[in-house]
């Protein structure tokens, strides 16, 4: 009986074992499935407040305008086309952040889906560094040949705060990307 009952006892044991590492498996999965959602909404968020500033700029652009009629109504245009691409870009960005489910997708779908979004994020720094290159010289020239000293050195300044700040954003979208595919590895894995 003694035999019988250890039998018994260690069977109900790997029985419970298991269960219980099924259990911490599951639990697991939520927290990293956790980590990736939080990072999304976080990204999310990101995008959302760069899609509305660059919707804002233009207007805030022709006000600045008014007190400078010396500056080129086409320079005027210019910051609107960037600023209008720019906000599409964001925009498009966050429209497919709004779409990830991480719910209802597999874990190869999440992934291949992050690496799609971190091709997107790059292909909009590309294109706002290629536009804004250009767009920042002109403007910067047009205000040289104005003899308006002042709003040169203040186009300066704000060209390294805007690196500066720019750099900043950049380097922390990346790391909320990277954040969401290693959770996502880890839950791969």
């Amino acid at each position: 009986m003694e035999l019988e009952e250890l039998k018994k006892g260690w069977k109900e044991m790997g029985e419970r074992m298991d269960k219980i590492e099924k259990t911490n498996d599951e639990l697991l999965g939520k927290i990293t499935q956790n980590r990736a959602t939080s990072a999304r909404q976080r990204l999310k968020r990101e995008y959302q407040m760069m899609t509305a500033v660059c919707f804002m700029a233009p207007s805030w652009l022709a006000i600045a305008q008014r007190n400078m009629e010396e500056l080129g109504d086409w320079i005027v245009y210019l910051f609107l086309v960037f600023f209008l691409v720019m906000a599409a870009n964001k925009g498009f960005v966050w429209w497919k952040l709004s779409r990830m489910d991480y719910q209802k997708m597999t874990i190869k779908e999440a992934l291949i889906s992050t690496y799609q979004l971190e091709k997107y994020q790059k292909r909009g720094t590309l294109i706002g560094i290629g536009l804004a290159i250009p767009l920042l010289v002109c403007f910067m020239v047009n205000l040289y040949l104005m003899h308006e000293v002042y709003a040169f050195y203040g186009a300066w300044l704000g060209l390294v705060f805007g690196l500066w700040l720019g750099l900043r954003i950049h380097r922390r979208i990346k790391k909320e990307i990277k954040e969401m595919r290693d959770a996502l590895q880890d839950e791969l894995n």
